[in-house]
């Protein structure tokens, strides 16, 4: 079925709706990215005009590119535009909704705020659904996404590759298992994980289920001569530089494990200090240790994307899609 038709379906089964639509005629103005990556039809809610843009791709967008896309159209649509994909995570959908962009994700939701419209399925939620992963998890799904190449893998061979004990990695498996991002195979009590090596679709499962490896954000003023013990991993904006056209901050990033901050504090390296101007550089500390994923002392992307997702800026969003559109799948 299409997507045009699921769309149609899900308004009137939910709304009963019986929406009219026709193909625009203008879509021939578009320059041809547009007209490649959209359908485009002529609708009416509540006798208001609509400019609906069906995303052919499965693949998900960044909410930046389908705002400057959206700008694009409205060169030659002067109405609202409605934006209708067949799926999209969580975190995106927040997106859209904090910038008043509407959507329609047939069977899922429905967000028109200038009809004061929002529309969702709710699902019961079993005790053994997973929401977000642990720590642990998704320092093993960094680890697939970086270094892993293609092969089975058993909780003992990964506890000793990222640190954890036999039992974390169990719960780890327990988590993948449920959400069913990877292919777990059971031999009697043994349990073995496949990674196919395709990192693109592992990214694209995962990402719903993946937060910020951040713990917090602190500013500090080190001692004469001490700066490089905070220093090995280059993280956040900075980090982000490094992967795309983004200006480099003043105020240099770095992260580390926020467990080895207190050991290294004991040693009176430096001290937190509260204002920007009074700090050499600002330190992250995460929830793994970001050490073991970098590359040539800058941090990994994926968990670069997952530490700034959160900031709602059009310059580190179409950073962000730079970044992870130049990665090498």
């Amino acid at each position: 079925m299409s997507l045009l038709q699921q769309m149609l379906d899900y308004l009137f089964d939910n709304l009963e709706l019986k929406v009219k639509v026709k193909p625009w005629r203008d879509s021939d103005k578009l320059p041809f990215y547009l007209k490649d990556a959209y359908d485009f039809f002529e609708t009416k809610f509540m006798e208001l005009p609509y400019l609906l843009m069906l995303q052919k791709s499965k693949e998900e967008l960044f909410p930046g590119k389908v705002i400057k896309h959206q700008q694009q159209l409205k060169k030659q649509w002067q109405g609202n535009i409605v934006y209708v994909h067949h799926t999209m995570s969580s975190y995106d959908r927040k997106c859209f909704i904090q910038r008043g962009i509407s959507f329609i994700i047939p069977g899922k939701q429905m967000y028109i705020p200038e009809l004061a419209m929002d529309l969702r399925e709710h699902f019961q939620r079993s005790s053994s659904e997973v929401k977000y992963f642990s720590r642990a998890t998704q320092a093993l799904v960094i680890y697939f996404l970086v270094i892993a190449k293609e092969g089975y893998f058993q909780p003992s061979q990964l506890a000793k590759e990222l640190g954890y004990t036999k039992m974390t990695l169990t719960r780890a498996f327990d988590e993948l298992e449920t959400s069913s991002i990877l292919e777990i195979s059971r031999k009697g009590k043994e349990r073995s994980l496949f990674f196919s090596a395709d990192r693109k679709n592992l990214w694209e499962r995962a990402r719903p289920f993946l937060r910020s490896p951040v713990k917090k954000r602190i500013l500090i003023k080190t001692k004469k001569g001490k700066m490089a013990i905070f220093s090995k991993v280059i993280s956040g904006l900075n980090a982000l530089a490094y992967c795309s056209s983004l200006n480099e901050k003043k105020l240099s990033t770095f992260a580390i494990d926020h467990r080895q901050f207190s050991e290294i504090f004991q040693n009176s390296v430096g001290h937190v200090v509260k204002y920007p101007e009074e700090a050499e550089l600002e330190l992250e500390l995460w929830h793994y240790d970001p050490v073991m994923f970098s590359k040539k002392g800058i941090a990994d992307p994926f968990s670069v994307y997952l530490s700034l997702q959160e900031k709602i800026d059009e310059r580190v969003e179409s950073a962000l899609e730079e970044m992870m559109e130049q990665l090498k799948w």
